[in-house]
Parts: C-alpha cells; sequence; structure tokens
C-alpha cells in the first residue's frame, strides 16, 4: 500500500469536519488550534483519505494523535497507517519523545504502534461525551 501524506491548512481542515473516523473521533482531532498543531492527511494511490495525523508540540514531547477512516479498518491496511504516521512523526521532530493516547478496544492500532516500538506507559479512565472508556499511552522515544 502506497501512502503519501500531505501537510493541511485551516481550509483543508475545515473541509473534513463531520468526517467519522473509528480510531479517534476526527471532530475531537480538528477541535484543536491549527496554530499549534500540524495536521496531516494521509492518502492511498488513488488520492482516498486513509487517515488524519495531529501533531503537537508540548515542549518536553510531541502529543500524537491518530484518525483512521472506517474503510481502512481491519483490511490489515492499519500496519501501513501506523508505519507512515510514525514516520511523520520522526520526519518532523526528530530526536522527539512522541506520545499517543489510543481507546484499550482498538486492539489492531495497539498491535501495529508496538510493533513500531511504541511502548506501554499506561491506562487510565476518562469520560468522554458519550461513555466513559479505557484510554493507554504510548510513547516512542
Amino acid at each position: 500500500m502506497k501512502l503519501t501524506t500531505t501537510e493541511l491548512n485551516e481550509k483543508q481542515l475545515k473541509q473534513l469536519s463531520g468526517c467519522r473516523f473509528c480510531v479517534g473521533e476526527l471532530d475531537n482531532i480538528l477541535s484543536f488550534d491549527i496554530k499549534n498543531n500540524r495536521f496531516f492527511s494521509v492518502t492511498d494511490e488513488y488520492g482516498s483519505l486513509c487517515a488524519v495525523i495531529r501533531l503537537t508540540d508540548n515542549n518536553d514531547y510531541i502529543m500524537a494523535d491518530l484518525g483512521v477512516a472506517p474503510n481502512i479498518y481491519n483490511k490489515d491496511h492499519e500496519k501501513y497507517i501506523v508505519r507512515k504516521f510514525k514516520e511523520e512523526c520522526v520526519l518532523h521532530y526528530p530526536l522527539r519523545k512522541i506520545v499517543i493516547q489510543i481507546k484499550s478496544s482498538e486492539e489492531r492500532i495497539l498491535k501495529f504502534l508496538e510493533l513500531e516500538g511504541f511502548i506501554f506507559m499506561k491506562k487510565y479512565i476518562r469520560q468522554t461525551m458519550t461513555e466513559t472508556v479505557e484510554f493507554i499511552i504510548l510513547e516512542y522515544c
């Protein structure tokens, strides 16, 4: 699977608002101020949107979010998305610690993050707008 990433501007982000993604809610990822975040689209060789990445510089580390499109999920393409996600993090923030939090129920994405070298740090419970969810925090150094 050949993937391409493109940094998104504010207009492009607004066009994505309302899309539903399985790993991370895209509207939640997009709700952050563009001035303090960098957003990237991940598209396949046909130009279809596969994922959105958000990177936030928190001085000591980079906080990352990954939203995977539903048409990609459970088709064994997640490993390519996760690999591209890690590549973008390292490309734009070399030698920085990358932190990602993900729902513990997203077992396939968790597996691929660990295969790419992300290390489990801790679990915690958080109340979202609709449910109580267990999250896992992983780091890549």
